[in-house]
């Protein structure tokens, strides 16, 4: 949940400075918002979150000197057995430098330096699975510095399977059903991933969990939300944001007293509600408007989007 994700990785591959056990996606701070990690939560066991994944960035070869293996980048969500969905600023080909210029010039070469994880709740012991097609809503971008229809959609070359071998930490991926209405205020949700777990975490850059993390917020209606957000920043001494509302495409929640948040590392990753008994994707980490854990962050609307993912599903030979 905050616009961390191409500084962290533009910073790495100029600097050759060593590798972050996490250089993902945050929530932004004001003005600026950025995508997110888990704060104030605990450990998710394997049936909390068996369609969460992890999307993975592999730094371009000699730009540096990089620990072997894949970095952590995102969070998303097992829709379909070959489809996950996450936020569209997790999308390979809009990874930016601080400058707002683009890493990687075309689809190709983006899609080659990522990777979507899947089968346990531990980063160590999970399978990898090759990405070919990435797929950002058309509508998606920062028109008033914060992100608006920020969601996309992943193929997998192959659809996930369960772990290879008995793990205690091992999860059968699951996909998860698309939540038909907006969640209304005051409803338990739940986020998880393996973001930073305090906002000192991500001013040091001590990088995320390696365990996945699960927290218990609450949907905050969008006037509650923008005043809570205006609390905060005056708190901090910080100017507001330039945007006055919550994205039309965008919900939001917090937990009923500071400290608990998605955070760095989380973007893209599912929020979750019941719905009759059936947890169901309502949300998905976006964008965090003052640091983790001292406001609500905000969430991509699921259910406003239930007609682009079907009908892009059905383009690409799929369906839920």
């Amino acid at each position: 949940m905050k616009l961390f994700h191409g500084l962290v990785l533009a910073a790495l591959l100029a600097a050759g400075g060593s590798a972050l056990a996490q250089s993902a996606p945050s929530k932004a701070e004001a003005p600026a918002p950025s995508p997110g990690r888990i704060v104030g939560g605990t450990e998710a066991k394997p049936d909390d979150a068996p369609w969460q994944v992890e999307i993975r960035i592999e730094p371009k070869p000699g730009q540096g000197p990089f620990a072997p293996g894949l970095l952590h980048y995102c969070g998303g969500a097992l829709i379909a057995p070959d489809w996950v969905l996450t936020a569209a600023h997790c999308m390979p080909l809009n990874d930016t430098d601080k400058n707002g210029v683009k890493i990687f010039t075309n689809e190709a070469e983006a899609l080659a330096h990522f990777k979507v994880y899947a089968g346990s709740t531990n980063l160590e012991h999970m399978q990898g699975y090759v990405i070919d097609r990435a797929i950002a809503h058309p509508d998606f971008g920062r028109p008033d510095g914060v992100d608006h229809n920020d969601i996309g959609l992943l193929h997998l070359a192959r659809p996930v399977q369960p772990p290879s071998k008995a793990l205690a930490d091992g999860v059968t991926p699951t996909p998860i059903p698309l939540a038909k209405s907006p969640p209304t205020s005051g409803l338990p949700v739940w986020v998880t991933g393996w973001g930073a777990l305090s906002q000192t975490a991500v001013a040091k850059k001590l990088g995320g969990s390696p365990v996945l993390q699960i927290v218990e917020l609450k949907i905050i209606d969008s006037t509650q939300c923008m005043s809570d957000v205006a609390r905060v920043l005056r708190e901090q001494g910080k100017r507001s944001p330039s945007f006055r509302t919550v994205p039309e495409s965008a919900i939001c929640a917090g937990a009923r007293e500071p400290g608990k948040d998605s955070c760095n590392g989380d973007s893209g990753g599912p929020l979750v509600a019941l719905n009759y008994g059936r947890r169901v994707l309502v949300g998905l980490v976006s964008v965090g408007f003052t640091g983790c854990g001292a406001a609500p962050g905000g969430y991509t609307n699921v259910a406003k989007f239930v007609p682009w993912v079907t009908q892009t599903l059905a383009a690409n030979g799929s369906k839920l």
